[in-house]
């Protein structure tokens, strides 16, 4: 690991704070070698549970594995805090999760620590236990109790999704892990194997199947892969290289083979990258070159062009750092020394642009934007009242601890009429808490938590009392429906289900029983029951009043409601995409455009959507976004071929095909 790579690792880190976890594989200390592949699966499964919280970004195993290998991390290494840290660092994780599997039997132990990656030290400790029969459960529980000592709140529905279990197999479950840890050692034969074995066991363990699925798709490409880069002319040059690796005689032959690589202009970066290096692998003297005049080169210079070429097509930032420094060290009068010191400074001045962006928390301060746009957008326009109170607590929580995030007085009176409609009093402490200490009125908001809530309150009370006598004689339907609002009011939601299926009962067909059945609907936001209910009115020649139009407008109202959360979501993102790609967080600013494609097609033209997001690929100078850029600009291409963006898309992967 070179002092350069080391550097770069740091620069690329998250300073920022953001909220990113990177869970490493459980080491083993249970003393049975049968045991060691657990620690990769649990990792796994932690990383695909927490994947589900809202607040908190997980890691992929991929890029994980990928900066592992960088740094040559050894078992050992998982537990050193420091070490830890500098994982995180190479992934932009705000924490790293290292962890050990201390026991299996008689009880299942799982012991987790959770390492702030700026300053390498420990911030706390977590662990589950059970038998190895509910080995699920353990997981789970693990997986709950590390989102509470992080601080990282949990919806009701997230925690379902967390709860989720795979496979209840234990045999299934250490095949699947012998599995992923054959696939990070490159086994690919072996990890398909014992997928196969896994889904033997529990055929209906979804994890295997979709990794196995996977792996199918992986041996697929990699075998059209294969075969491209063995056409003619590759297969002729590496054909060559190892002739001259097997008996190095014939320097004419090998002159005329490094001569063809220099021209060759349908070889891949890859294909380039590994030919460079088996020209760097046989180690040849610098006075072994290839002809005179200007190119007159050693064959050592060539091969280390080459990769360093295609590493910068490429995008790997630690393989051009690393051979763009060796070539302008080896070789300063090179034709292309300027051509790698320029691409070079490019580079570190980007690098140091986004360092200087996390720095100064800019990619902090555009999430901690988009966070409260969203909880904004949810509290606001959700048309669903039993769904209201949860963002609007958040959004009261998230205004409270943070300060300095802009906020006004009126974002306050948006969440007191909320929790107004909902009956909500608890929730006014934290409104009452922003408004103290920003500097502004408190005076509606104690008077609606003290007085205005509470008569609420017991006016639904009154409601639910009267409610209970719904079939006396001398209680009316106009009566039923005004209580039914009350108990709404009064947040005694699954109360005023059951009464309005008593007002149905007994006054079926009574116009009141219609306005009723349209102001729950539309309070809950059920667009779909309010269009039941409109196609019933309209067969039915019993009502001789404006009910129709009221229900069509209720249905208006709740689409319109719907659209404004998910234009409110789609603005929030492509604010905090715009921001990022100012700020020069290219890679940052990517991923988010391109989440909102996939999440809000219908925000602007498809297409439109889509190429944008491309761009935003092509022009982020990191591993692996050409082939994303390419990626998108095909599925433009696939999916619109007419639209006015397919032109730009085709010039876009002419760009790439490099």
């Amino acid at each position: 690991m070179t002092a350069l790579l080391l550097t770069w690792l740091w620069l690329t880190a998250a300073h920022a704070g953001t909220p990113t976890l990177a869970v490493l594989p459980f080491d083993n200390h249970t003393g049975d070698e049968q045991y060691d592949a657990l620690g990769v699966g649990i990792a796994d499964m932690l990383t695909t549970d927490l994947s589900h919280v809202a607040g908190l970004q997980l890691v992929e195993r991929s890029r994980l594995a990928d900066v592992l290998e960088e740094l040559k991390l050894t078992e050992s290494d998982f537990i050193d805090p420091k070490t830890a840290a500098k994982a995180g660092n190479g992934v932009g994780a705000k924490w790293i999760l290292v962890g050990s599997i201390s026991a299996i039997e008689p009880q299942m132990r799982l012991d987790a620590r959770i390492v702030d990656v700026r300053s390498g030290k420990l911030v706390d400790a977590v662990s589950a236990e059970g038998t190895r029969a509910e080995f699920f459960l353990v997981e789970k529980d693990l997986a709950l109790a590390l989102t509470e000592e992080l601080g990282v709140s949990v919806s009701a529905r997230e925690a379902a999704k967390v709860g989720r279990v795979s496979t209840e197999s234990f045999a299934a479950f250490k095949a699947w892990s012998e599995g992923l840890e054959a696939l990070d050692q490159g086994a690919i034969a072996d990890a398909e194997r014992r997928f196969e074995r896994a889904l033997s066991h529990d055929s209906g363990f979804g994890d295997a199947t979709a990794r196995l699925t996977e792996l199918e798709g992986t041996l697929k490409a990699a075998q059209v892969i294969r075969e491209k880069a063995m056409d003619a002319e590759a297969k002729r040059l590496f054909v060559a290289f190892d002739a001259y690796a097997a008996d190095p005689v014939d320097d004419e032959a090998l002159i005329a083979a490094v001569k063809d690589l220099r021209g060759a202009q349908t070889l891949a970066a890859s294909e380039r990258m590994l030919l460079g290096r088996k020209l760097l692998n046989l180690e040849l003297d610098e006075s072994v070159r290839t002809g005179t005049g200007q190119w007159d080169v050693s064959i050592n210079e060539v091969g280390m062009w080459t990769v360093f070429r295609a590493a910068d097509e490429l995008r790997e930032r630690a393989a051009i750092l690393s051979w763009g420094q060796a070539f302008v060290e080896r070789y300063p009068q090179s034709p292309q020394f300027n051509q790698v010191r320029q691409s070079l400074d490019r580079l570190i001045e980007l690098i140091k642009k986004e360092e200087r962006a996390r720095t100064a928390d800019v990619e902090e301060n555009r999430r901690l934007q988009r966070r409260e746009q969203v909880l904004d957008s949810h509290c606001t326009d959700e048309p669903d009242l039993r769904r209201v109170v949860e963002p609007c607590n958040a959004w009261a929580t998230f205004l409270r601890d943070h300060p300095g995030v802009e906020a006004r007085d009126h974002d306050l009176y948006v969440i007191s009429l909320r929790y107004k409609a909902t009956g909500h009093s608890a929730g006014y402490g934290n409104l009452i808490a922003v408004a103290t200490d920003r500097g502004w009125e408190v005076d509606d908001l104690v008077r609606a938590r003290d007085e205005t809530l509470p008569k609420q309150l017991e006016a639904a009370q009154r409601a639910s009392d009267r409610l209970k006598d719904i079939d006396a004689e001398g209680y009316r339907p106009y009566t039923a429906r005004s209580d039914l609002g009350l108990l709404r009011k009064g947040g005694r939601f699954d109360e005023a289900d059951r009464a309005l299926e008593q007002m149905i009962r007994k006054w079926p067909e009574h116009r009141y029983t219609w306005h009723a059945r349209k102001d729950h609907l539309r309070a809950f936001g059920d667009t779909d029951a309010l269009e039941k209910l409109l196609a019933e009115m309209l067969a039915s020649e019993t009502k001789g009043d404006d009910a129709k139009r009221y229900v069509e407008e209720a249905i208006k109202d709740v689409r319109e409601d719907r659209e404004d959360v998910e234009e409110a979501l789609a603005d929030a993102l492509e604010d905090y995409a715009g921001d990022l790609r100012s700020a020069g967080l290219l890679g940052a600013a990517a991923r988010a455009q391109e989440k909102l494609w996939r999440e809000h097609p219908s925000f602007r033209k498809p297409p439109e959507l889509l190429l944008r997001a491309a761009d935003r690929w092509a022009r982020v100078y990191e591993a692996g976004a050409p082939a994303r850029a390419r990626a998108l600009y095909e599925e433009l291409l696939r999916d619109y071929p007419d639209s006015d963006q397919a032109e730009r898309a085709r010039r876009g992967l002419s760009g790439q095909a490099r």
